[in-house]
């Protein structure tokens, strides 16, 4: 376990991404928005919005309906008696005299109705269905915003352990190097005793600041596969060019294309949709009413075999003009419950564009801090090899103690700490920067140009 770890963690700073199973974080990013079961549940809500569109789409047509029935019944009832269908006539016979004795009957037809006024309810209810489609695809989009840049974020910090592991293995290394130095000038007396418990210690110290690293780096990685969105476990990060150079940054000033304040822009215009829908519910209905259809049992002397077969047929047409008096009462105050949404959603929309300004304005000054301290950790690094390499030959010369090399290799370890991980920081501001601006394309095309 813990080796495989370890191999996993180190196969993170390697570059490209060729090997199968791993990939660099612009193709992570790009997956995972499209493959994360969040994205996939968006997805499926947009499909339920254009399938409502097409509902709504469907009230253009008239209500058809075909009804066959066969009956029978006593005979002291009307002849061709019937259960209710919508849209027929009631038609009676003559009533019969006797219970004991029973008469067959049958009907067969079909009605239409279709409201001539409906026109304009439809065509409210339409156009809210259409912007309740767009407000749900400009949701998915804000999703897989947000599913890329924490499977960015997620990526850059398991590289980062990983570069945290590599140094640690090479602190464990030097002190293990230090201790053979040390061992061999106590035995042959010329460096105290002490100072071999003391190369012993800072070696126990390493050994434990890597397990805990790797620790860390096992977190890291777990935390990408969540963010990742993968059933069984996430490809291998290759950290590809983010440990090159620190990349050309530039804060635009130009207008933020953010799918934050598109989506919720598009709530506003699906709830104003939504009140023209409610605003139809006073207006009257007119409707066309026909029926097509032929009975049985009405005439014991016809043809229809006694009633089984229909042979009696009928039609009738009319105009029906209904007019709700008092569906205002109910339509004022569901206009004023989609007045509040509206309301709501141009709030959030100021709200948004608020919040991201001042998100901008922290991820630039993040990223300014970034790029300075990545151009001073070069220098710090040679600085403290430097000073590693001349107190270990300082301590062979007898010249040093041990405690002067413990504390230049530990500032070595976290020189080599800080050199990687600046860099990286660059990169983990700039798509912080880009995903405050709603943008992730200003971190992307970067990328794109510090690749080989």
């Amino acid at each position: 376990m813990r080796a495989a770890l370890i191999a996993t963690l180190i196969s993170l700073t390697r570059s490209g991404h060729a090997d199968t199973g791993t990939l660099d974080i612009k193709q992570a990013m790009a997956n995972a928005s499209d493959q994360h079961p969040v994205a996939r549940e968006h997805l499926a809500d947009i499909r339920e919005a254009e399938a409502r569109t097409d509902v709504a789409h469907a009230h253009y047509l008239p209500d058809l309906e075909v009804f066959a029935q066969l009956d029978r019944t006593t005979t002291n009832t009307s002849n061709g008696v019937l259960f209710p269908e919508p849209g027929i006539p009631v038609v009676s016979g003559a009533p019969g005299r006797t219970f004991g004795s029973g008469v067959s009957g049958s009907a067969i037809g079909a009605t239409a109705t279709w409201d001539v006024l409906g026109y304009r309810r439809w065509d409210a209810q339409i156009a809210a269905a259409d912007r309740d489609t767009l407000a749900a695809r400009e949701g998915a989009e804000v999703t897989r915003l947000d599913i890329a840049y924490r499977t960015g974020d997620r990526f850059i910090v398991a590289i980062e352990h990983g570069e945290a592991i590599k140094a640690a293995r090479a602190g464990v290394d030097r002190a293990k190097i230090f201790v053979d130095v040390v061992n061999a000038a106590v035995e042959q007396n010329l460096r105290p005793g002490v100072d071999l418990s003391r190369a012993r210690a800072e070696l126990s110290l390493a050994e434990t600041a890597l397990i805990r690293e790797e620790s860390a780096g096992q977190v890291s990685i777990a935390d990408f596969a969540e963010a990742y969105g993968s059933k069984s476990a996430a490809p291998v990060p290759a950290a590809g060019t983010l440990l090159g150079a620190v990349p050309e940054l530039a804060v635009t000033s130009q207008p933020a294309n953010d799918p934050r304040v598109r989506a919720v822009e598009r709530e506003v215009d699906a709830a104003k949709a939504h009140k023209d829908v409610v605003d139809t519910g006073t207006q009257p209905k007119l409707s066309l009413v026909g029926s097509v259809w032929a009975r049985g049992g009405n005439d014991p002397g016809g043809i229809g075999a006694d009633g089984l077969v229909p042979d009696v047929p009928n039609w009738t047409a009319a105009v029906v003009f209904q007019w709700p008096l008092l569906a205002n009462a109910l339509v004022r105050p569901q206009a004023r419950v989609e007045e509040a949404k509206i309301a709501h959603a141009r709030a959030q929309v100021e709200e948004i564009e608020q919040r991201d300004s001042a998100m901008a304005l922290r991820a630039a000054s993040i990223m300014d801090a970034a790029v300075r301290v990545a151009k001073k950790t070069p220098d710090t690094l040679k600085a403290a090899r430097d000073a590693e390499a001349q107190s270990v030959a300082r301590y062979q010369a007898r010249l040093a103690t041990a405690d002067d090399v413990a504390q230049a290799q530990r500032l070595l370890q976290q020189a080599e700490i800080d050199d990687a991980v600046a860099r990286l920081e660059v990169w983990r501001a700039l798509l912080g920067y880009a995903y405050a601006r709603g943008d992730l394309s200003l971190f992307i095309t970067p990328y794109d140009k510090a690749a080989p």
